[in-house]
């Protein structure tokens, strides 16, 4: 009977084809960060994704203008196309440092000796309310300021952009 069922040779002989070959290699390309964890590829992957979605969405009038007036490749793409993607660029920071920020204050509790997020869960632990306040203060003061350095940075960045969006 063939079909839904096949024999155990055919399955073996198909998953060592499978195995060799230009595809067998593929597998290391296609996974290079297959140590990492999914919310650090997840971190990684915001602020990628928003660059090349912001290069992507380039008008293709702006490019077509630089063509016209004599812009090589490499004009378009550090000319052109990256001033027109950092607001999302801009975005993917706020995004990424929000996140990481959060995941160094779970990582110091949880995994480490050392640390506010590991000093908060020992303060807390003897009850010392007064200091677990104190530290998530500090905690707080040191992600507003940078914070606030990147928001000085993108207004710096984007002075173009200061009437036409109101952050």
């Amino acid at each position: 009977r063939r079909g839904w069922t096949t024999s155990r040779r055919s399955k073996s002989r198909s998953s060592r084809a499978r195995r060799s070959g230009p595809a067998a290699g593929a597998r290391l390309v296609r996974y290079p960060f297959r140590g990492l964890t999914a919310k650090t590829r997840r971190l990684r992957s915001g602020t990628t994704m928003l660059t090349s979605s912001g290069i992507s969405n380039t008008r293709a009038s702006y490019l077509d203008v630089a063509r016209t007036l004599g812009a090589n490749q490499r004009y378009l793409i550090f000319r052109v196309a990256i001033p027109a993607a950092l607001p999302s660029i801009f975005v993917g920071l706020f995004m990424g440092l929000g996140a990481s920020f959060l995941t160094l204050v779970v990582a110091e509790s949880v995994g480490v000796k050392s640390g506010l997020g590991w000093y908060v869960s020992w303060a807390q632990g003897w009850a010392e309310y007064g200091k677990v306040f104190a530290a998530l203060i500090i905690m707080a003061a040191f992600f507003s300021t940078i914070m606030t350095l990147l928001f000085k940075l993108r207004d710096r960045v984007l002075v173009w952009q200061k009437g036409m969006i109101k952050w």
